[in-house]
C-alpha cells in the first residue's frame, strides 16, 4: 500500500488540483502543465502535500483487507472440507 501510493500520490495531487481549477479562467492546460507549474512555484513537496494523512488511512484499511481475506478463505476452506466429508 505506501509503495503504491507513494508513486501514485503526485498523480492524484495533479488530478485533484485540475478538478479543483476554475472553468470560466483555468490556471492549468493538462495534467503535465500542472505537474510543471506545480513543481516550478511550489517545489515538489507540493505533490506530496496531505501524503501522511493518506499513509496513516492506508495501514488500517489494508489490515481489514488482509483480515476479510484471510477469514474468507479460511471459512471457504472449513466449509468444502466438511462438504466433502459429507460425500
Amino acid at each position: 500500500g505506501v509503495a503504491l501510493w507513494s508513486a501514485r500520490y503526485p498523480l492524484d495531487t495533479v488530478k485533484t488540483r485540475i478538478q479543483a481549477d476554475s472553468i470560466t479562467r483555468p490556471q492549468y492546460r493538462g495534467m503535465i502543465d500542472c505537474f510543471t507549474k506545480t513543481v516550478a512555484k511550489e517545489g515538489v513537496g507540493a505533490l506530496y502535500a496531505g501524503f501522511a494523512a493518506c499513509i496513516l488511512r492506508t495501514v488500517p484499511v489494508n489490515a481489514g483487507f488482509f483480515w476479510a481475506y484471510e477469514t474468507s478463505s479460511y471459512l471457504f476452506d472449513v466449509a468444502m472440507s466438511s462438504r466433502q466429508l459429507q460425500q
